[in-house]
């Protein structure tokens, strides 16, 4: 009876340690995957630490060059442009800049912030243009590290790509976000990247601040995923038994 007890629990531990294609495939349209509600997917809106950087664009290059704030400003919390530290948005709401004073663009969207800059450049240079980027682009992925966006924006599948050595096997259906929302709180989701719906979710594309937790599979532990590493982990109780038997 021991015999057959310790057959059933070695059986019992090969079926519910093996990774399957419903675990690693992502997504998926059926079975138990997480169903999202399709939401629109919102623009980033400016936070306090943010940091900005703008050019400003004139008839009147001098009158432009000097706007712009290209020369150090260390005391504005500004290095030069060129070094892509930017201008920060204070706990306030607030940006210092240049010859400009301060501007209040806390909870703007990049388009909505860049007009108000424009407006207020346009009392001195009636036809000037502004374009302003957010520096601190970036987003986070623990314990691997902080990641810059080099485009407006990314997919949650391309943060997963700068995971190096994720073959160890990830947890897809437990993948962690904590987002910060414009309001200054903080919003904790449980993602399940096997889920095809989650492209059309507010959660499909990453923002600027973004911090995430991507867990290994508690399967990883075994890891089988190949025959090969079927037949390790076979062994290893077979040999056991054999060697109980032999005893007996």
């Amino acid at each position: 009876m021991k015999i057959h007890w310790y057959i059933a629990l070695v059986i019992g531990l090969l079926m519910s340690s093996c990774i399957t294609n419903r675990d690693t495939v992502l997504l998926q349209r059926k079975g138990d995957v997480t169903r999202y509600v399709e939401a629109y997917d919102s623009a980033y809106r400016l936070q306090p630490n943010d940091r900005i950087v703008y050019n400003v664009f004139s008839t009147d290059a001098e009158a432009a060059k000097l706007l712009t704030g290209i020369t150090q400003q260390s005391g504005m919390g500004s290095q030069n442009q060129g070094g892509a530290v930017g201008y920060r948005v204070y706990p306030d709401g607030k940006v210092r800049l240049p010859f400009m004073g301060e501007l209040s663009i806390v909870n703007l969207t990049i388009q909505q912030a860049e007009e108000v800059l424009r407006n207020k450049v346009r009392e001195s240079l009636p036809d000037a243009e502004v374009r302003l980027a957010l520096v601190s682009n970036y987003y986070y992925i623990v314990g691997v590290g902080r990641f810059e966006m080099d485009k407006d924006r990314i997919s949650i599948f391309q943060a997963l790509s700068s995971i190096p050595g994720k073959d160890k096997m990830l947890d897809y259906k437990h993948v962690r976000l904590l987002r910060r929302m414009a309001d200054g709180s903080y919003q904790i989701k449980t993602l399940d990247l096997r889920s095809a719906s989650l492209i059309n979710s507010g959660y499909y594309y990453v923002k600027p601040n973004d911090v995430f937790y991507f867990p290994t599979s508690n399967k990883a532990f075994y890891n089988i995923t190949s025959f090969s590493g079927f037949l390790s982990f076979v062994m290893v109780p077979v040999s056991f038994l054999l060697l109980i038997l032999n005893l007996n």
